[in-house]
């Protein structure tokens, strides 16, 4: 149960993380499943995977030693999660990510939300945004104000699944005199290639071209093909792809 006594708004700003070069560079090169990085938002402040705003606070990332817990859960795994809101007037808190949704299959976004302190003021709200277009809102006149605890929202993105970059924003904005506390943690984004083998269901790599897609081979003799990868307009990151060969060989051999 929440604390009678406590505070509902926050109390400061969780303290930055200080990280050296090396522990950066491991950071951001360290092997991800899913294609959200850092989706519980441990790696603290500032965020190498995640861009933060907050009018009043400069980040919405938050600890319980530094901002309280809002008379809420604070974070539902780990140490940090996102705050939005926190006081009783205006305050816009984002945190952003920009993310290659790959082509051809489903793609679901999930995340965790707490809204127990509500302004009942319908304008208050937290939305999910995709290139700035919004796929999800909850307000502060929401049924799930006032409840104690994470709820899970998923959220259907197969539309952004092109193989292209897109930008995923939490944004929230609170008017005031009275405050809303949207809570924020756990994040994910689940995609996969529409089903079967990679080679089954072919489809484009957008960032790399091969200077010859087809030809013949006489026996014994081999050709060689250029493949040239274009990194312009991503985001830094690890990105993968089959290449697939095939021939019309009756008898190709091993």
């Amino acid at each position: 149960a929440p604390d009678p006594n406590a505070v509902a708004e926050r109390i400061g700003t969780a303290a930055a993380v200080e990280r050296s070069a090396k522990e950066l560079e491991g950071l951001l090169n360290a092997p991800q499943v899913d294609l959200i990085l850092d989706g519980s938002y441990e790696a603290g402040s500032p965020n190498p995977f995640w861009t933060e705003f907050s009018t009043n606070f400069g980040t919405p990332l938050c600890t319980v030693a530094g901002c309280g817990a809002g008379t809420g859960t604070g974070p539902r795994t780990g140490l940090w999660w996102a705050w939005f809101g926190g006081i009783g007037a205006y305050e816009n808190g984002s945190t952003s990510q920009a993310v290659v949704i790959p082509s051809g299959g489903a793609a679901t976004l999930k995340f965790w939300v707490e809204q127990f302190v509500c302004s009942g003021n319908p304008a208050d709200y937290l939305e999910v945004a995709v290139d700035g277009a919004q796929e999800w809102v909850t307000l502060a006149t929401d049924p799930a104000c006032g409840v104690l605890g994470y709820r899970e929202i998923t959220v259907d993105l197969s539309a952004y699944a092109d193989g292209n970059s897109h930008t995923i924003d939490f944004i929230s904005e609170i008017f005031g005199p009275t405050g809303s506390n949207f809570f924020v943690d756990d994040v994910s984004l689940e995609a996969d290639s529409g089903g079967g083998e990679p080679c089954e269901v072919p489809s484009d790599i957008p960032w790399l071209t091969l200077d010859a897609t087809n030809g013949s081979n006489g026996g014994g003799t081999d050709t060689d093909v250029t493949v040239t990868f274009d990194s312009t307009g991503y985001a830094v990151g690890t990105y993968t792809g089959n290449l697939c060969v095939g021939s019309d060989d009756p008898d190709p051999g091993p």
